[in-house]
């Protein structure tokens, strides 16, 4: 029982440690419920989202994966971040991306107030196949905003895979 306990708390020490400076957890997708669910993540819309613990950007850091096989489909992943950002304070927000046999629709990743009345962030993603690309930008959270929830979305994809790892929102020093 003792062992378990050590155990425990190093990876409890670990996950924090990977993200420190993040205001958001798990970006590096290693908490997983299930290949379908990965802790503090929402999945809206889209019905095939899946999420891998290794081999995102970096073979230890993982991605989730947006696939659509056919027809067009849109959809998001999202994480309510209210309580780990100051409202009026700069953030560089930053994700590695990569399409497989992409072949169209608009990509974003941004952070927004509550019923997507103000929104910012990088939008559209220059997506590139079998490549992993980072994108980043400079983002403030308005004052007046009542909430923020930080989103990847797909809106319209075609056929073909977009994946995302190591979502990083960070204060700007």
């Amino acid at each position: 029982m003792f062992i378990k306990g050590i155990v425990l708390s190093t990876l409890t020490a670990a996950s924090i440690i990977c993200c420190a400076g993040n205001a958001a957890v798990n970006t590096d997708f290693k908490l997983l419920k299930s290949p379908t669910v990965a802790q503090s993540w929402s999945n809206i819309g889209i019905k095939n989202i899946t999420f891998s613990a290794k081999d995102g950007v970096k073979p230890e850091i993982g991605f989730a994966c947006f696939t659509v096989t056919e027809g067009k489909e849109s959809g998001s992943i999202r994480q309510n971040i209210r309580k780990s950002v100051v409202k009026g304070k700069k953030y560089t927000l930053s994700a590695a991306i990569k399409g497989v046999n992409f072949t169209g629709g608009s990509a974003g990743l941004v952070i927004i107030d509550k019923g997507w009345k103000n929104s910012v962030g990088i939008r559209p993603l220059k997506i590139k196949n079998n490549q992993w690309t980072t994108v980043k930008s400079t983002v403030i959270a308005a004052e007046n905003w009542q909430d923020v929830v930080l989103v990847f979305y797909i809106n319209n994809m075609t056929p073909g895979k977009l994946m995302v790892s190591d979502i990083k929102l960070e204060e700007v020093k």
